[in-house]
């Protein structure tokens, strides 16, 4: 696999509106990026959908544009055919 200028940034659930300040820091080179496309993988949730708007209305809120999540309730989901190909495409 070759060098990627994807940057991958592993975060606890929970109210993750308490550390706005500390994601603005690092969603700052994303925000640079035109159409860029940030990955949420929902991992320790019984509620896909609800955790899915939740991040995605935050991370709006922060200035990114397009934000896809990804499903991981089993183990076999994150290395799924789709979610290795949104990974792929992801800022």
């Amino acid at each position: 696999m070759g060098k990627s200028d994807t940057t991958l940034i592993a975060v606890g659930g929970g109210e993750m509106t308490e550390a706005e300040d500390v994601l603005k820091e690092f969603l700052a080179p994303l925000k640079k990026k035109p159409n860029a496309t940030l990955i949420v993988m929902t991992v320790a949730t019984n509620d896909h959908p609800f955790a899915a708007r939740k991040y995605n209305r935050l991370f709006h809120r922060l200035g990114i544009g397009k934000v896809q999540a990804i499903d991981v309730s089993e183990r076999d989901d994150a290395s799924s055919e789709q979610a290795v190909e949104k990974v792929r495409k992801a800022d």
